[in-house]
């Protein structure tokens, strides 16, 4: 065990309706002045809701208005923490984004499978634009999107894995999310009043950056402290797939959770910067969760009535206006307050600004699908907070559906066999061959679940049996998850791309961008196993599972409340994934004799598949207690963000070094194999230039194909079967050969193709 760090928010960078920089955004607090007006973006004829939180005086440019808001508000962060040059080394600066429709820009029908609506694109953007190189994530949460960002960036300080990181999110407004919204009846037909007047929220935009170091780093350099963020409460709700529960008993225990973690009680927090969003079931959920918390309720603000509402960006942007009034020792006002709606009855500060020198703020966010997501802040005048690090992790439990069926048993004799599950599938780019999860794609399908949906409950099902875990001897409220995805479902997708170009089937536009959002893999887990902790997606491109174990492992070691996480990775594939590989001329299609070559020069590209894989990771002291299984044990992960072969070989030494291992002592490892060379190639120089050359190197994909987001971890199941059963799954002259041996430390490698690297090292 050890002490965790302090954090404290050094940086603040703001782009939102009400102002671009802190003294403009203050006096708009200050005076009541809402930046919700008249929409100028795109036309809203055909809508009820015409009002908008739309960022003025700001120049949107690029492909992705998106990214370019979240660098400009990154950039920004940056220079008001006055950093000196070389303070950092570039290794231990972190980046942390969130939010929910990345890259949907109004103009998005022009092109609907391009990479751009890959939300890893963002980061990337913001990472090149600060020279950033140690880890990188891109949480894709819905609504809750930032807030997880902000959240994991303190657990990257507390875990030892940066010295600073960069943390938000960016929002641009979006005319499908706006048709969408205004479909579902979630927008008000005026300017939202959140606890009072007419429900509906209005739709916005912004961008909200932070620059976070510990506490002690901070008044080391003499720099100026925003305010210290103490702890966090995460928790879901597991009620549906998209909404929240009308209790509020997730929000009310995210609330405790924070506060439990800081030693703070109820009565010491000052005001609460409220969700109030204005949605009718929301607010009454909050006002709940805030009187079962709460003796005596302190004021809530609801800032979203000052600059609607930016899905993925909304925690980090009403966390960066809480902290500016803060400083400012305001309390902001609720703006257009009307009558109290029914179940409505604390004080929301109605109106008007009050002076307030508040010593603690919790800053609440909720999420579609029930995500809730509790920051406390405040003046950084409090003693240390108490030891509950633990790095001692392992895998009790995994679940598998792949071309070669569901479950782990015909994954592993499919690789036994040296078979190959790629078929020819006509009507995909023309000619393609794809590992099909055929057996899955052969049942009968629910109406209401995507095939992506399915994967992953069939997975986790394996999963909890494998693992042994019950409601008898794991709490739901300390059982989450965390799930690596790459594009979310590709049928919906297609859907998607018919609604732009169908006018009649626009109208149900709405349900297909439900369907198609990555936040319901998450929720429909969490509803079916009634998850209750921890939940999170994160969004890497290829190998994005492995990443998702990673930071995984990252939280678990700095939050005692979770005792297990599900990791989750999902692909499902169709003509939309197989265009956009096309497209980068990355795709082995079209043509006679297509194989997969992971490491070959002359590969003609990749082959793309799909299915789902679910570890259970637990601290190793529960599943100890518990008697469970110990598969392995998680000797050491490393995360770096660098195009070179050296950021890989900086994550392999990062994994090594947590662990104290020399690289003679690695048995085997296994790479992400695409089949693409330049990657490959990357991949090969990294493992090169840090282990010797006779350690194998195994790869499952000439069997499987790729999937993009599964294969890095299809390689931890082939891993988990080797250290107990003594084989690994290698190559020789393109052809899959079992190796016989003893293999009690095995390395695990996936680079993206946005240049992020992950090592993982696994121990008998």
């Amino acid at each position: 065990m050890s002490t965790p760090a302090r954090v404290a928010i050094t940086g603040l960078g703001l782009l939102c309706p009400i102002g671009n920089e802190p003294s403009a955004i203050l006096s708009a607090l200050r005076e009541g002045r809402s930046g919700i007006r008249p929409l100028t973006r795109y036309s809203t004829h055909h809508l009820q809701s015409k009002l908008a939180g739309e960022v003025a005086g700001y120049e949107l440019s690029g492909t992705d208005q998106t990214a370019a808001m979240g660098v400009s508000a990154a950039r920004q962060a940056w220079q008001s923490a006055a950093i000196q040059t070389n303070r950092y080394p570039s290794e231990r600066i972190g980046l942390c984004v969130g939010a929910s429709g990345a890259g949907l820009s109004h103009d998005s029908s022009s092109d609907v499978f391009s990479l751009r609506f890959q939300p890893h694109e963002q980061a990337a953007a913001i990472a090149s634009s600060l020279f950033i190189t140690g880890p990188v994530a891109m949480f894709t949460c819905a609504s809750a999107g930032s807030g997880i960002a902000i959240v994991h960036a303190m657990n990257l300080l507390r875990g030892g894995y940066c010295d600073l990181v960069v943390a938000g999110g960016a929002e641009c407004l979006s005319l499908v999310n706006h048709e969408s919204m205004d479909s579902m009846r979630l927008c008000s037909t005026g300017a939202c009043s959140p606890f009072s007047g007419q429900a509906g929220l209005t739709v916005g935009e912004g961008s909200a950056f932070f620059i976070l170091e510990r506490l002690e780093d901070a008044q080391t350099r003499r720099a100026r402290v925003y305010a210290e963020l103490y702890s966090f409460g995460v928790t879901q709700d597991a009620y549906d797939v998209v909404a929240g529960n009308p209790t509020g008993e997730g929000l009310a225990r995210a609330m405790l959770r924070a506060m439990n973690a800081a030693a703070i009680q109820p009565a010491a927090v000052d005001w609460i910067k409220a969700n109030g969003t204005s949605n009718r079931d929301q607010d009454t959920a909050e006002t709940l969760a805030v009187k079962t918390v709460f003796a005596q309720a302190p004021p809530l603000s609801a800032i979203e009535s000052f600059i609607g509402h930016a899905n993925g960006a909304a925690p980090a942007l009403g966390l960066g206006l809480a902290v500016l009034a803060f400083c400012d020792a305001l309390v902001p006002p609720t703006l257009n307050f009307l009558t109290p709606r029914p179940g409505c009855d604390l004080d929301y500060v109605p109106n008007e600004a009050r002076t307030s020198h508040a010593s603690h703020v919790l800053a609440n966010s909720v999420g579609f699908g029930g995500s809730n997501i509790a920051i406390l802040t405040g003046t950084p005048l409090r003693s240390s907070l108490s030891e509950n690090r633990t790095s001692d992790l392992c895998i009790t439990g995994v679940g598998v559906v792949s071309p070669f069926g569901i479950g782990f048993e015909p994954f592993i004799q499919g690789l036994q066999r040296g078979a190959s599950a790629i078929r020819r599938v006509t009507g995909w780019c023309g000619e393609s061959f794809v590992g099909l999860a055929g057996e899955l794609r052969a049942q009968k399908a629910s109406s209401k679940l995507t095939l992506l949906q399915r994967f992953a409950l069939a997975a986790a099902e394996e999963a909890f049996a494998s693992a042994s875990l019950t409601p008898e001897n794991c709490d739901s409220s300390s059982l989450g998850l965390f799930v690596g995805l790459c594009r979310g479902s590709a049928a919906a997708r297609h859907s998607y791309a018919d609604a732009l170009i169908n006018s009649e089937a626009r109208k149900s536009i709405s349900k297909v961008v439900l369907r198609m959002a990555r936040f319901t893999v998450a929720s429909i887990l969490a509803q079916r196993f009634k998850l209750q902790g921890y939940g999170a997606t994160v969004s890497e491109g290829f190998g994005g599972g492995l990443h998702a174990l990673a930071h995984a492992c990252i939280h678990l070691e700095n939050s005692p409340e979770e005792k297990a996480l599900l990791v989750v990775a999902a692909d499902e594939t169709g003509e939309g994934p197989a265009r956009s590989l096309s497209e980068m001329n990355w795709l082995a299609a079209g043509h006679d004799g297509c194989y997969l070559g992971p490491y070959d020069s002359q590969s003609k590209g990749t082959l793309l598949a799909e299915g789902a894989i679910v570890l259970v990771v637990e601290r190793t002291a529960f599943a100890k207690s518990r008697g469970a299984q110990i598969r392995a044990h998680i000797d050491g992960i490393g995360l770096t963000a660098s195009p070179s072969p050296a950021g890989l070989s900086n994550a392999i030494r990062q994994a090594l070094a947590k662990s104290n291992c020399t690289p003679d002592k690695i048995s085997a490892t296994y790479g992400n194999g695409s089949g693409i060379w330049p990657h490959d190639e990357a991949e090969l120089t990294a493992l090169r230039q840090v282990l010797p050359q006779e350690i194998p190197l195994g790869c499952a994909n000439t069997c499987l194909g790729f999937a993009e987001s599964t294969s890095g971890l299809f390689h931890v199941a082939a891993a988990l079967h080797g250290l107990h059963g003594n084989e690994i799954f290698s190559l020789d002259h393109r052809r899959p050969k079992v190796v016989s041996g003893f293999f009690p430390r095995q390395l695990l490698t996936a680079q993206t193709e946005g240049h992020r690297n992950a090592a993982v090292l696994l121990a008998r």
